[in-house]
């Protein structure tokens, strides 16, 4: 092999080398970026539980209202019933 022959192979050598060096930097910005996807994407999930949530006690609320109604009402029709059994009885 000659000097020339060297030298053209080690300079395609280098420009490989340069070449994956640089493949090797764009995927470590690629694993970065995934990386920071990913923590992102926990945190969405967990804001996302919070919403649900909250979500799952508003919808409650008006049946919780509905029932407090309803158990007031049965409450003063029971205790006026009562109340005018106990004054018939009282005359």
């Amino acid at each position: 092999m000659t000097e020339t022959e060297i030298v053209e192979r080690l300079t395609r050598v280098e420009q490989s080398v340069k070449s994956a060096q640089h493949q090797i930097d764009e995927t470590k910005e690629l694993v970065g970026g995934i990386h920071e996807l990913a923590s992102e994407v926990k945190y969405m999930r967990e804001d996302l539980s919070e919403v649900k949530k909250d979500v799952g006690e508003l919808k409650s609320k008006p049946a919780k209202r509905y029932d407090l109604i309803v158990t007031g009402i049965i409450s003063a029709l029971t205790s006026g019933a009562v109340g005018y059994l106990i004054a018939q009885l009282i005359k």
